[in-house]
């Protein structure tokens, strides 16, 4: 009896985590397209080579935070998944940054 109850919240669990794998294959999939789109800055007359250089490296920078954040909630917990805000606030820095040599 035991057995079964373990196996039907097992069934629950599962169902749960498959829409949320869902999106998170879709999020991860436009961060892809986002990343993609930003290092073709470096082709843009818009920017200079500094600029370019900041929003690329803060997009990478942006895209590994939340990696790890994915990783974290959704793979395995992580020993050291509070890297992950250091990584946020350089690249959130670095776009800062980035957009302060427009003014």
């Amino acid at each position: 009896m035991l057995i079964r109850a373990e196996f039907r919240k097992a069934q629950r669990q599962v169902y749960v985590i498959k829409p949320l794998a869902t999106l998170l294959v879709i999020a991860v999939t436009l961060l892809s397209f986002r990343e993609a789109r930003v290092n073709l800055t470096y082709n843009s007359s818009a920017f200079s080579a500094v600029q370019a250089w900041m929003i690329c490296t803060g997009a990478v920078l942006f895209y590994i935070s939340d990696l790890i954040l994915a990783a974290n909630r959704f793979w395995r917990p992580l020993q050291y998944h509070r890297v992950s805000l250091a990584v946020y606030y350089a690249d959130q820095c670095l776009i800062a940054l980035a957009a302060s040599y427009f003014l």
